[in-house]
C-alpha cells in the first residue's frame, strides 16, 4: 500500500513538473501614452475560477469597472477582448511588467503599451 502512495505521489510530480508553466498577469495595467492623456486607461487582471477575468476604466469616456469579454493568455500572447462588437487588444507580454501591442478597433488599429502597477 505504501508503494502505491509513493509511485502516486511520483506519478502527480511529474504531471505538475512537465505542465507547461502558466504567464502571470496578474494586477492592475496602465495603459501609457504619449498623447498626453491625464486619465489613461486602466485594466485589473486577476485569476476567476480557472480563467483569467478583468475590468477596465476608461475614464475619457467615464466608463469604470467595465467586465472585458475574455482574456486569452497563450505563452507570451495575451488577447483581450474588450468588447462584445469586437474591440480587442492584442498584446505580447515583453517581461513582467510591460505588455505592448494593437488595440484592434472598427476604425481600424493603434499601438498600445501597458505598464504594470
Amino acid at each position: 500500500m505504501k508503494l502505491a502512495i509513493l509511485l502516486f505521489g511520483a506519478f502527480i510530480t511529474g504531471i505538475i513538473s512537465l505542465s507547461a508553466p502558466v504567464t502571470n498577469i496578474k494586477g492592475t495595467w496602465v495603459m501609457q501614452t504619449g498623447e498626453g492623456m491625464c486619465n489613461p486607461v486602466v485594466i485589473r487582471i486577476s485569476m476567476g475560477e480557472g480563467t483569467w477575468v478583468g475590468k477596465m476604466d476608461i475614464p475619457e469616456q467615464q466608463v469604470y469597472d467595465k467586465e472585458v469579454d475574455a482574456i486569452i493568455v497563450k505563452d507570451d500572447s495575451v488577447f483581450i477582448g474588450v468588447s462584445k462588437s469586437g474591440n480587442s487588444i492584442k498584446a505580447v507580454l515583453q517581461n513582467k511588467h510591460t505588455l505592448t501591442g494593437k488595440l484592434v478597433t472598427d476604425s481600424g488599429e493603434k499601438a498600445v503599451e501597458f505598464i504594470k502597477r
